[in-house]
């Protein structure tokens, strides 16, 4: 009987495994948390609830619900949602196992006709909350071993679920600097110290006529003469003395061109970078916009192994992370000496296992190669009748390119930093509230602002009275997905004067889709 109980659960590990290593939606992997975990409690009816990001709370909503006796209307749904909101804000155990009727408000006891609930809290690495697993009228008892294993499925599709936000957060990101970047209608080039062209925004390369990635690498000459800008002797037109005019002049097209340079360092290490910023003073352009997602897939690994160090069983993913040729050949290794970088790891995690877990530990692991690799352990020890430790189960999650991803983005962040704090526009970013959340350095520069007194306040509360309604409906018209050009307020606060600026606002989106900001570019 053991060993059947052993076996199925190694069936609902491994299949729960394969299909996060397959690449699921995160529809799909609640969908899949929701039918296994109900599956090991038999539950009549399940519920998982997804926290939505820190800038709205901890408002949860019902995604993904199912029961074997009805359907859920949307009325039902709407209410368990703002349920799982209010049990998360006043519960704070990890596991919940009582009468409906004590938890439930009576409308929606009555509608959903559950007689017992059992609620468990799925959890990030830092603790925060994530979102809740709800399971309804089991019909198998909550033993030892079907707790275990269900915390273990929790505690892997959490990690799971963490890292699936941290990827959406970085492609996100580089989305948003990405959109703020080719939304400034200055022309922008930057090149290295060979005067060979690193980056060149969507604005410079509609007015050359070529796309962005054909002028990069370009010598500046090259790139100019497309452009019709004469060079003369100079490498770089643009990299004129300070003490010479800040303005450029097109001849053949009659146009002139504040210009400003600034050194900075690149976002890779690349060595020093010239940032040329030229705006079109001539007339005005309106930025274009390029979408740029980031996608990744993360491995995880599944084992099995004995308390002598020994595995029992791996999957394929687990041998692919670790580089070795099949399974047979990882199955033949010593684990605290060729599976974890070092023995006092391989003794850190072992006394974690003693214990009965491994939550979402840090753990370096050593591939046949000798090379390492960074992953998050969540393990568990199944113990005989006499309590003595016969086998380890353990989910691994292989994070190293997360954490390269996180050094990478925040190279690149400070490095569009540089560039956005050197354009002559002002620019700000306010959520769906009209918070400010950011602005340039030239928002600061251009008034009387100090950095407290601008971030974490409504924007509108510097636009003149005159102009503040047909500022809220722009403000509304963007946060409806539809972007707003040329917008003319005067703004309250700045320095002497109050002149009035041009404004084009442009929404940003964030997970399923939805507006949670929108940028601000002024002229």
């Amino acid at each position: 009987m053991a060993w059947k109980l052993d076996h199925e659960h190694a069936e609902i590990l491994l299949g729960m495994a394969l299909e996060m290593g397959s690449s699921l939606s995160l529809p799909d992997l609640l969908r899949s948390l929701s039918a296994r975990s109900g599956k090991i409690l038999g539950a009549q009816g399940t519920a998982v609830g997804l926290c939505y990001e820190a800038a709205r709370g901890d408002l949860l909503e019902a995604v993904v619900l199912q029961d074997t006796r009805s359907s859920f209307t949307p009325d039902q749904q709407r209410a368990l949602g703002e349920f799982l909101s209010l049990y998360s804000a006043t519960f704070t155990q990890s596991l919940f196992e009582g009468a409906a009727a004590s938890i439930l408000d009576g409308w929606l006891h009555r509608e959903l006709r559950w007689e017992r609930v059992m609620i468990t809290r799925l959890t990030g690495a830092g603790g925060e909350l994530l979102g809740l697993l709800c399971l309804a009228d089991c019909q198998e008892a909550l033993t030892k071993e079907n707790l275990q294993l269900l915390q273990a499925l929790v505690s892997h599709v959490s990690v799971t679920l963490e890292n699936s936000r941290l990827f959406s957060r970085i492609a996100q990101s580089n989305k948003q600097w990405a959109e703020i970047f080719d939304s400034i209608s200055d022309f922008i080039v930057v090149h290295d110290d060979d005067h060979r062209v690193m980056r060149v925004n969507r604005p410079m390369a509609d007015f050359i006529g070529l796309r962005p990635a054909k002028l990069i690498g370009l010598n500046m000459k090259d790139l100019v003469a497309r452009a019709h800008i004469p060079c003369g002797a100079r490498p770089c037109p643009f990299c004129i003395p300070e003490s010479d005019s800040d303005e450029f002049a097109h001849p053949a097209l009659e146009m002139t061109f504040l210009l400003s340079t600034s050194r900075v360092r690149g976002a890779l290490n690349d060595g020093l970078q010239t940032i040329h910023v030229l705006k079109d003073v001539t007339e005005r352009r309106q930025a274009e916009r390029r979408y740029r997602e980031l996608f990744d897939n993360v491995q995880e690994g599944v084992f099995f192994s004995t308390p002598r160090g020994r595995f029992v069983a791996v999957n394929d993913a687990l041998v692919r992370m670790l580089g070795y040729s099949n399974r047979e050949e990882l199955l033949g290794i010593d684990i605290p000496t060729q599976f974890y970088s070092t023995v006092e790891q391989a003794r850190a995690v072992q006394e974690l296992m003693l214990k009965g877990e491994v939550r979402n530990q840090e753990v370096v692991l050593r591939r046949k190669n000798g090379s390492v690799i960074y992953a998050l352990e969540n393990s568990l020890a199944v113990r005989d009748a006499q309590g003595e430790i016969v086998q380890y189960q353990g989910l691994i999650l292989e994070i190293t390119e997360t954490k390269n991803f996180q050094a990478q983005l925040q190279r690149q962040r400070d490095f569009n930093t540089q560039i956005l704090n050197n354009t002559q526009n002002l620019i700000v970013v306010a959520d769906t509230a009209g918070l400010v959340g950011y602005a340039n350095r030239r928002c600061y520069e251009s008034g009387d602002f100090r950095e407290a007194e601008l971030l974490g306040h409504r924007m509108e509360e510097f636009v003149a009275e005159a102009d503040r309604p047909v500022w809220r409906k722009a403000f509304e018209q963007a946060l409806a997905g539809e972007p707003v050009g040329n917008l003319e307020v005067q703004l309250r606060a700045v320095k002497e004067s109050a002149p009035r600026f041009s404004v084009n606002m442009s929404p940003m989106r964030g997970d399923f889709d939805q507006i949670n900001s929108v940028v601000m570019v002024m002229n």
